[in-house]
């Protein structure tokens, strides 16, 4: 069976995943295609129809990442209070993992547990607060 998306479609996809950090060999693993095109394709100019399949990717891209980086805080609020300290340690992990180039900037501060998309960070210098207002 033929892929049916339009080769531009093709092209904004491989340029947004090497964007957030993919590699050209993970990009042509998930995407089913050979590294030559990834390549090829990163190599295309961006077009007004490319820019358009792009916004429409990161908006998706980030709409998931986002949902699952809320359902992970919420499994993560409901259990700190019994954490022992591998879990800490292990909560530590991800979070530096999170603060990576492509990840998300993280604030704890006692309970509360602060995600900010990396998107978010980069496009409207969005810093993690999570002081108390009162």
């Amino acid at each position: 069976m033929k892929n049916k998306e339009p080769k531009s479609a093709k092209i904004a996809a491989t340029k947004v995943f090497k964007e957030i950090g993919w590699s050209i060999r993970t990009i042509a693993d998930k995407m089913h295609m050979d590294k030559d095109t990834v390549m090829a394709y990163q190599k295309e100019e961006m077009t007004d129809e490319i820019r358009q399949f792009s916004d429409t990717i990161k908006k998706i891209y980030l709409e998931q990442d986002f949902e699952l980086a809320q359902l992970a805080l919420r499994g993560i609020k409901e259990k700190i209070g019994e954490a022992e300290f591998r879990d800490l340690v292990g909560l530590l992990k991800i979070v530096r993992e999170l603060q990576m180039p492509q990840g998300a900037a993280v604030s704890i501060q006692g309970d509360k547990v602060l995600v900010v998309p990396s998107e978010l960070v980069a496009k409207y210098g969005i810093t993690p607060n999570t002081k108390d207002s009162s």
